[in-house]
């Protein structure tokens, strides 16, 4: 993540939600765009839930190796705090 400054006053009607961006520019984690083909076979993608509960996206095709391709690291984040 960036060291561009969280403003207070973006979050004034969720102060849960600027802890969450002071804890996820602390620890570093940003999502990465999440892919809407698989690159490994440019078949559909489906999503699943993570340890945490977190958005999972991953290629259902058996034959591709790719596994998991994204996750929602952020909401892992936001679901812990």
């Amino acid at each position: 993540m960036t060291d561009e400054l969280i403003n207070p006053l973006d979050y004034i009607d969720n102060p849960g939600e600027l802890e969450v961006q002071r804890e996820l520019q602390r620890m570093g984690i940003r999502n990465h765009d999440c892919p809407e083909v698989c690159p490994g076979c440019g078949g559909e993608l489906a999503c699943g839930e993570g340890y945490v509960g977190e958005t999972l996206v991953y290629c259902p095709n058996e034959k591709c190796d790719k596994g998991i391709l994204w996750e929602d690291s952020e909401d892992a984040i936001r679901r812990i705090l």
